[in-house]
């Protein structure tokens, strides 16, 4: 081989050495480039990537409820079971924004969203006037504020009630038992309850379970910017200047955990805890992850909400703290939030008591739990922790019983009553994917691509070289082994074989027999 081969074949090798220990050593500084640029985009700041999206979250928002209609009413009056028949959904288009924000010495920020909701009849089975039979919320409030009382209040509402027409189920529309309505008995109640001096900031005449929460926000949150420290990217510090709940009976389950959910801290892993803070049912949520999913063909890691997060303490012992009052804990499924509910009997559960114990389908009909349906998700892009798709999703249920005092009641069955369930559901559109797509996912990409191709170029410059050069090794090697079996003369140059028999000339070369040869023995008798 040629001196000049070698030289560019060591210098290949040598080349594909450099690419091999560069691509060891680009692992660790890109994975430094790519945290620095994260920190650079979504530490929050008034000039930072991440600001407009956590501002006015950009994901079209949904809000679809669905109604559980109780179609045997007077069965029911009489101690039947709740037969229940699900309507919707009834979808209202939400718009979040946060306001008053201010970003404060200490690396933290304090902030209020605003939700406003507007009907979307075209994504509705029917607009919002639609009727239904439900269990009267008003009523069974009443009855659980009045329990305790003295026995003239409880016969002086009694008779109050006794000349309405109120009864333990009511016909009402879809917005105004969401939004609210004036009921006639909590108008009387509230007169006597002014007349005593008595105050309940539910007992105002108007009931509803939203009632107030459109264009209004749900409380001033403070949570750190992640300027310091990316792991804690806005993760909840205080709500209402509390640093934590005060409505669960442990430090645990009143402890503030995760975000407000409208972002997460980067560098999501599968083994991570997600947890978001949800003041629609005053507590923390964890998810764990399910599996591998893509949104819109961004691949993103899906994280779920598990039964056991509403398990009662003998299944999930870390949810002792939710059992109201202490140390009683009712079968799992529920959440009583009665204490953050002013009193109403209300018990919040995944949608149709998905994951809940048996119990409570014992004392309804019509619901048909279905984990796809019902269960709450969130797809998170692993990278930026950025949410491209979600589902909270929850259900409220009012206990209803009978209450000695409450002459309506009389001959209720104990129930926990569905009244409606809530699908949260926001998704990004082409729009944002496509955005998402030019500004993270293509560079992101094109990092990893590049990675790759060094670690493969580098091994294959070594090779290669190695390759030629033992292959010119092995030629040579057999070259020199049969050229010992004798001389051949090509091109001007002379071998002398030693097992031939005669001469014989090939393409301009002479063969010459060997001395011993018959040849020479015969010519030499002749001479002679």
């Amino acid at each position: 081989m040629k001196k000049a081969n070698v030289v560019c074949l060591v210098m290949m090798g040598v080349t594909g050495a450099f690419f091999f220990i560069a691509t060891c050593c680009y692992t660790p500084l890109m994975n430094y480039i790519v945290h620095l640029k994260m920190h650079q985009m979504m530490a929050l700041g008034p000039d930072s990537y991440s600001f407009d999206y956590w501002k006015n979250p950009p994901l079209p928002v949904y809000f679809q409820l669905y109604m559980f209609d109780i179609v045997n009413p007077e069965e029911v009056l009489q101690g039947g079971q709740p037969s229940l028949v699900e309507k919707g959904p009834y979808t209202y288009r939400a718009t979040l924004e946060k306001f008053n924000i201010t970003f404060n010495t200490n690396r933290t920020v304090t902030y209020r969203q605003r939700q406003t909701f507007v009907f979307d009849r075209d994504r509705s089975v029917g607009w919002d006037n639609d009727t239904f039979t439900t269990v009267s919320a008003p009523l069974f409030t009443v009855g659980t504020l009045l329990q305790y009382q003295y026995p003239f209040l409880k016969d002086a509402v009694n008779v109050l009630l006794e000349g309405l027409e109120e009864k333990a189920l009511i016909k009402v529309s879809v917005h105004d038992i969401f939004w609210g309505y004036p009921d006639p008995f909590l108008k009387l109640v509230k007169e006597v309850f002014d007349k005593l001096h008595l105050h309940n900031d539910l007992i105002t005449g108007v009931f509803g379970y939203y009632m107030g929460k459109n264009a209004t926000d749900d409380g001033l949150y403070t949570a750190f910017t992640g300027t310091d420290d990316l792991a804690k990217f806005l993760l909840v510090n205080y709500w209402n200047r509390e640093h934590s709940l005060s409505y669960w009976s442990t430090k645990q389950a009143n402890m503030l955990n995760g975000t407000d959910g409208s972002l997460f801290p980067p560098f999501v892993t599968k083994d991570r805890i997600v947890q978001y803070f949800d003041s629609n049912v005053f507590r923390s949520i964890s998810m764990n992850f399910k599996e591998d999913s893509n949104v819109r063909g961004i691949p993103t890691l899906k994280f779920v909400v598990e039964d056991k997060e509403f398990a009662n303490a003998t299944i999930n012992p870390a949810n002792a703290g939710f059992c109201t009052p202490r140390d009683h804990c009712i079968p799992s499924g529920l959440l009583n939030c009665s204490a953050m509910g002013h009193g109403a009997p209300l018990y919040v559960s995944l949608p149709h008591f998905l994951g809940a114990d048996p119990y409570y389908f014992n004392l309804v009909e019509g619901l048909h739990p279905d984990r796809q349906k019902h269960q709450p998700f969130f797809h998170l892009h692993a990278m930026t922790g950025v949410c491209l798709s979600a589902g909270r999703r929850y259900q409220l249920n009012i206990q209803m019983k009978e209450y000695p005092f409450l002459s309506k009641t009389n001959g209720l069955k104990l129930s926990y009553v569905p009244v409606l369930w809530i699908n949260g559901q926001a998704e990004i559109d082409d729009r944002i994917k496509n955005l998402f797509q030019d500004q993270i996912e293509s560079p992101l990409a094109a990092v990893n691509d590049f990675h790759y191709a060094m670690f493969g170029i580098g091994p294959a410059m070594m090779l290669i070289p190695l390759v030629i050069l033992i292959r010119h090794k092995r030629r040579a090697k057999k070259k020199r082994t049969s050229n010992t079996n004798g001389h051949t003369v090509q091109n001007g140059t002379t071998t002398i074989a030693g097992e031939t028999n005669g001469h014989t000339v090939r393409n301009g070369t002479t063969t010459i027999p060997d001395e011993t040869s018959p040849l020479i023995s015969n010519s030499d008798e002749r001479d002679n």
